[in-house]
């Protein structure tokens, strides 16, 4: 009985001295929902391990490139987040939106602020009815779609529900998800190999035609033999 009774003393101790997160993350290891919720809630779980690995904070970069650090070996899987071949995957076409790493470590924001914080959500999208926002409290918060046409109206809308709507962290956030929203260009394809411009071959020249023979004039006629003389008249003959 007292080692029931000291047990019981010691954990109320244990949740009295523990942070709002880590409670809030002791509630979600209870707390379960439908479809998604319950697959955030559980991916949140798994986040656990990996803040208490960066010192209360999660890692960065943002955007896909953050959830491939985030959904590591070991880590968060990603089939909780409907992340199908996330190696592979860009910004354009990931239906997660992680903004998580502008929170920094969540034990330094103010309790007014830091809970209700997105770390990560669906992307607003065509056919999308509803967002899911998975808060740093560990709560999935749902939105209705019609009030939000990107990923800066998320945090928008979440920013207008804050009690703290001017902390710097929003302005954070919202830069964050704008590069979600409008992600740099594919990089260029690299340039062929230079090739040594060939030059080209001269026409040939064609030989030159020897002059032609300058054509000799005709020899002009020269005398002719001497004309016959002329029959005279014939003799008479008398007989």
């Amino acid at each position: 009985m007292k080692k029931i009774v000291f047990t019981l003393v010691l954990s109320g101790v244990a949740a009295l001295c523990a942070g709002p997160y880590d409670r809030a993350l002791q509630k979600a290891r209870h707390v379960a929902g439908p479809g998604g919720d319950q697959a955030m809630r559980q991916a949140w779980i798994q986040m656990g391990g990996v803040m208490h690995a960066h010192r209360g904070a999660l890692p960065g970069p943002g955007g896909v490139a953050g959830l491939k650090v985030l959904c590591g070996p070991g880590r968060v899987d990603p089939a909780l987040l409907r992340l199908r071949d996330l190696p592979r995957m860009d910004e354009r076409h990931c239906p997660v939106a992680y903004v998580g790493n502008e929170l920094g470590a969540l034990r330094m924001l103010p309790k007014t602020v830091g809970p209700g914080c997105p770390v990560l959500f669906t992307k607003p999208a065509p056919g999308v009815t509803t967002i899911d926002v998975l808060l740093a409290n560990g709560h999935v918060k749902r939105i209705d779609a019609r009030y939000t046409r990107n990923c800066v109206g998320v945090i928008r809308y979440l920013k207008r529900e804050s009690r703290e709507p001017g902390h710097p962290v929003w302005a954070r956030l919202e830069q964050a998800a704008a590069r979600i929203d409008n992600p740099l260009p594919p990089p260029p394809p690299k340039p062929a190999p230079a090739v040594r411009p060939v030059p080209p071959r001269p026409a040939p020249v064609p030989a030159p035609r020897p002059a032609p023979a300058p054509i000799r004039p005709a020899p002009a006629p020269g005398p002719g033999p001497a004309p016959a003389p002329a029959p005279g008249p014939k003799p008479y003959r008398s007989w």
